[in-house]
């Protein structure tokens, strides 16, 4: 089951009624299999919300909330990623998760959009977020 369908399921719906009733292609929102949310189309989040009876906002927030942090959903869809990096990036997830840090407004956008998906540029993302976070915990810690 993709987002689309959870999401959908949640609002008491399914791909063929939004389909019905956005207008969209439901091959558009079946073909949407185990990819990010930042990968969504407008008109997709459009339709979705039409279908639903939400505001778009309201729609993406929640898909980006059903498919999880976007951090974790990155190095999820990133299989080759150093171990040592990840783990360091996890144990400042998991502080910030602790402190009342949230991650809804950190987006991987750049990252594809500036440049070919690979390893190399992934993990310089990823240090990107870990020099970031950890940022922040020390300014957190400073305050304290």
């Amino acid at each position: 089951m993709n987002i689309i369908d959870i999401y959908a399921k949640s609002h008491d719906t399914n791909r063929y009624q939004i389909a019905k009733v956005s207008g969209i292609a439901q091959t558009t929102l079946a073909n949407f299999k185990d990819k990010s949310v930042d990968k969504l189309a407008v008109k997709t989040v459009r339709a979705l919300a039409l279908g639903t009876h939400t505001k778009p906002g309201d729609t993406l927030d929640e898909l980006i909330k059903i498919s999880g942090n976007p951090i974790i959903q990155f190095i999820r869809d990133h299989k080759n990623l150093n171990k040592a990096t990840v783990k360091e990036l996890e144990d400042l997830i998991i502080w910030h998760g602790l402190n009342g840090g949230s991650f809804n407004n950190i987006s991987f956008n750049r990252y594809y959009d500036e440049g070919p998906d690979t390893d190399e540029r992934a993990e310089i993302a990823l240090e990107n977020v870990i020099d970031l976070l950890q940022d922040l915990k020390d300014s957190m810690q400073k305050d304290d």
